[in-house]
């Protein structure tokens, strides 16, 4: 019995040290699995952050190479407060082609395509003088370097020595009878920055 008893004991104890190095085992398998993926999540983490500053560094590149390009954008648009300087362009254009001009309205609304960027400025304007000054004004009009829509152009051959346009007389332009004096009234549409 004695041999007995010893040979339980040595079972008992090899079985419990067996089960304590299963166990430490199993703890130690279980640390590195949560290890392992700890580390993944953080790997994957390194890869988003390093595409996106990537990502980032292309764009910065890409905004810097193209700032000559978004500067030229932005001139085909009349800057924030503008709006008289590109009235006094007009009036310059209209003295430089040998004809009289008033503006008959001013109006700024929101742009449909944009209204948090853009605005819409729809100009009415009168101007009397010779066919070919009135025809080079409107032809020159659209070659403006800027986004410019020309809704219509009412043309009407006056044939008083001075013309007249809503209520303002133009009596600098005399028409003849070789070179009658024209009228037109153009509405256009340009698009300025907010």
């Amino acid at each position: 019995m004695n041999t007995d008893t010893k040979a339980k004991k040595v079972f008992f104890i090899s079985l419990a040290a067996s089960i304590l190095i299963v166990g430490a085992y199993w703890y130690t398998f279980v640390k590195i699995l949560r290890e392992n993926i700890q580390v993944a999540a953080l790997s994957s983490s390194i890869q988003a952050l390093t595409k996106q500053r990537d990502v980032l560094a292309s764009l910065s590149d890409r905004v810097k190479s193209t700032e000559d390009d978004r500067s030229k954008i932005d001139g085909y648009f009349i800057p924030r407060d503008g709006v008289v300087v590109f009235l006094n362009k007009l009036q310059s254009l209209a003295d430089e082609n040998g004809l009289d001009m008033a503006v008959n309205s001013v109006a700024i609304e929101d742009s449909p395509l944009s209204p948090d960027i853009f605005e819409v400025v729809d100009v009415s304007f009168t101007g009397i003088g010779e066919w070919s000054n009135v025809y080079r004004f409107v032809s020159l009009i659209n070659l403006m370097p800027l986004k410019i829509f020309v809704d219509g152009v009412d043309l009407e051959w006056s044939s008083d020595s001075a013309a007249s346009a809503n209520g303002l007389v133009f009596s600098k332009k005399k028409g003849s009878a070789t070179h009658p004096l024209w009228k037109a009234v153009v509405d256009l549409r340009v698009m300025k920055l907010k």
